[in-house]
């Protein structure tokens, strides 16, 4: 079920096209357990005849109070979420927010979130917000669902290959004295890296840790066997 929260939105700055924001909702997910192992990602963008819906989703302070700033350039759209909020919890939570704009002349359109880092000065901490480019996937965690990691497992056809440019590219698989380990590389049609992941075994053929990454930031996000069952519900 999920809880649809009051989006004060101080600040909307649609410029290139004339574009107007017809709509908008902003929702916390259903998810609140693991919210570290949750992809930031476009679940769904759809053009119709005079508008086009997108809908992302993004892992948040769970106390964040959001004002949503919005800017187009040439074929992006930048999408800035601030955190007004006087509290800062110790938790991160899914977010979802559905924009439906009007006059879009392009269903091509980019998403860039600019996330928020915090930069550490002689003055002191400040904020600055760095542009990483949304991708639009159907998968909801930076790591396989159960089902899929055994059929990676068990493939057999050719791994450790590389691109013409260099770039690794498809399933990969190495070991150690102690362990074994299988990584995947998803490259889209420019050769750019959608997603990533690495899944450790004993030598005996044990999961032991499966890690993600997220595009946005290239951060990894770790998780032990059993947080990973745990995750998919599967009993230990």
């Amino acid at each position: 079920m999920k809880n649809c929260l009051v989006l004060l939105m101080t600040c909307i700055a649609l410029n290139g096209f004339g574009q107007t924001l017809m709509d908008y909702n902003f929702f916390s997910c259903s998810e609140r357990s693991y919210p570290e192992f949750i992809r930031h990602r476009i679940v769904s963008k759809e053009k119709n005849e005079d508008s086009l819906a997108i809908r992302i989703a993004l892992v948040l302070n769970c106390c964040t109070d959001p004002e949503l700033e919005l800017s187009i350039s040439n074929d992006s759209l930048f999408v800035t979420i601030q955190n007004t909020s006087e509290t800062i919890c110790g938790c991160n939570c899914c977010f979802e927010l559905e924009m439906k704009l009007a006059e879009l002349f392009t269903d091509s359109l980019k998403i860039f979130y600019m996330k928020e880092e915090i930069v550490f000065t002689q003055d002191g901490i400040s904020s600055v917000y760095e542009p990483f480019e949304l991708k639009e996937s159907k998968d909801k965690y930076v790591f396989p669902t159960p089902s899929e990691l055994q059929k990676f497992e068990s493939f057999d056809g050719d791994v450790n290959l590389l691109t013409d440019d260099g770039k690794k590219t498809g399933l990969w698989r190495h070991s150690t004295e102690k362990y074994n380990y299988l990584s995947y590389y998803h490259l889209d049609e420019n050769g750019e890296l959608l997603s990533r992941w690495r899944a450790i075994y004993s030598q005996e053929g044990q999961l032991k840790e499966i890690c993600g990454y997220d595009n946005v930031g290239d951060i990894s996000s770790c998780a032990s066997s059993y947080d990973y069952n745990h995750l998919f519900g599967i009993k230990n």
